[in-house]
């Protein structure tokens, strides 16, 4: 039964469905063992908007011309808009947050407790998916940095997978 006192917002940017493969299907389940315990809103999906004309300009460099991109789904204006869209849709009643994932919410500066539950950082993933020279250094060492803020600012951090708190 779901603690009448506790309210959480529940901030992510994926639909809450079972269906459509690993990350929906654990994004729902989580959600779903959330609501035992709390009264919970569902603050989502909030979907990143990168900038069209960011994203042109580095893909042009990337794919045409061989050279560094912006990682544009994180540029400041992207995280920025990220973070406006939580403090306008999370109700003021929430007692504390729970962010699914860190760094596309890393601008968000809750005047609540906030939680983050993740399956890697930004740095992980970029190691697996692209070569170094995909993205200019210095904006993956800002990415990296403010998503190190964020996650350090948090309560627990609870790291999918690791099946502790970090």
């Amino acid at each position: 039964m779901p603690n009448d006192h506790a309210k959480l917002a529940y901030v992510t940017d994926l639909a809450n469905t079972p269906a459509g493969g690993g990350a929906y299907a654990v994004n729902w389940h989580a959600f779903a063992e959330l609501k035992k315990r709390f009264r919970v809103q569902y603050a989502g999906p909030i979907v990143p908007e990168p900038p069209l004309l960011d994203a042109a300009v580095s893909k042009l460099r990337r794919r045409i011309l061989g050279r560094s991109g912006k990682y544009y789904y994180f540029s400041e204006e992207t995280l920025n808009r990220n973070a406006r869209t939580v403090a306008n849709l999370v109700e003021s009643d929430a007692d504390a947050i729970v962010f699914r994932s860190a760094a596309r919410w890393c601008r968000s500066k809750p005047s609540v407790p906030y939680f983050i539950y993740l399956d890697a950082v930004v740095h992980t993933c970029f190691h697996n998916t692209f070569a170094e020279a995909d993205f200019e250094p210095a904006e993956m060492e800002r990415i990296w940095h403010e998503e190190t803020a964020g996650l350090v600012g948090a309560a627990p951090v609870y790291a999918f997978g690791l099946g502790a708190e970090v």
